[in-house]
């Protein structure tokens, strides 16, 4: 990242209107009155966090960064569309203000709703989850909620804040919902996905051993009394499955000895995809498997039991 000021650009011989060309195309991004960056990476998430480094150095007194924005700062996922501006919460009562920067809320703070992160004052971790369960919609606060859960956030912490107070219904169903298995947005939102259409729940991150003991693989989904493995397969997936100086090829040629593994214990395996959690085709396949009249393994208790026949893995 590079951040550059309006007289830095004009220094170094570029016009100001091939300045206002550069912001519109998203060559550089626009943080703050006389601030610009060029960002090294386009992605949404880094994008948020450079305005969020832009507008830190003009926050006013008990403004901490809120709702989205702190969902960035903690690590919490959102959906895209959630990004387009910098989010700060004012304490005490009044109005908010919106900024071509910055848009502050109002709202009571108390000391257990505020912290640092990376030395940028924001919500807490309990404070953020329970602010945007209140305000997204189910399948976006689960995916939330699960990754909040995951980071270390008490399940009694979150209903206790969804109490009462506006949202609150929707927000404690949320909550109650919530796994931290679920190791990804895209694990969350299939989970979702399944209970809207009334599946069975599947087991997640269920352990799969062979008749020798040694472990063939994690599964994302597992239904048991189907032998069905669900597969979410997502870009950061395989990244996360790199090994120093492998390659992605190398990574899904493993996965496709795996799932040649798995189905020569007697489970199928479904895969499915970003684009597809939003179309009624995937949780129509996933019923048509689980239908099938040849969904039983022929190796279940193997992939029921650990190595050492100490029971059961989930």
């Amino acid at each position: 990242m590079t951040v550059i000021s309006y007289s830095q650009w004009i220094d170094s011989g570029r016009t100001r209107a091939a300045l206002r060309a550069a912001v519109a195309s998203g060559e550089v991004v626009r943080l703050r009155r006389g601030v610009v960056a060029e960002p090294g990476d386009p992605g949404a998430v880094s994008l948020h966090r450079l305005r969020i480094l832009g507008a830190a150095p003009v926050l006013g007194p008990s403004t901490f960064f809120g709702h989205e924005s702190a969902a960035v700062l903690h690590g919490l996922p959102l959906l895209t569309n959630r990004l387009d501006e910098v989010v700060a919460v004012r304490a005490g009562g009044g109005h908010g203000a919106i900024t071509a920067t910055l848009h502050a809320r109002r709202a009571q703070l108390g000391a257990d709703d505020v912290t640092l992160v990376d030395g940028l004052p924001a919500t807490s971790l309990g404070r953020t989850i329970s602010d945007l369960a209140r305000r997204l919609p189910f399948p976006e606060a689960v995916m939330v909620i699960d990754a909040g859960l995951r980071l270390g956030c008490d399940r009694a912490e979150l209903l206790g804040r969804c109490a009462a107070g506006r949202g609150c219904r929707m927000a404690e169903r949320a909550v109650l919902f919530g796994d931290p298995l679920a190791e990804s947005p895209g694990e969350s939102l299939s989970r979702v996905r399944f209970h809207q259409a009334r599946l069975p729940v599947p087991e997640l991150q269920h352990e799969v051993f062979d008749h020798d003991g040694e472990l063939v693989g994690r599964l994302d989904f597992w239904w048991r009394d189907q032998g069905l493995a669900g597969e979410f397969d997502g870009l950061v997936k395989y990244g996360r499955l790199l090994r120093p100086g492998e390659s992605v090829e190398q990574v899904v040629l493993a996965e496709k000895r795996r799932e040649q593994r798995l189905f020569d214990l007697g489970i199928r395996v479904i895969r499915w995809t970003w684009s597809d959690l939003w179309s009624p085709a995937l949780t129509a396949r996933v019923a048509a498997a689980l239908q099938r009249p040849d969904a039983v393994p022929r190796a279940s208790l193997v992939a029921e039991g650990s190595p050492q026949g100490a029971g059961p893995r989930h």
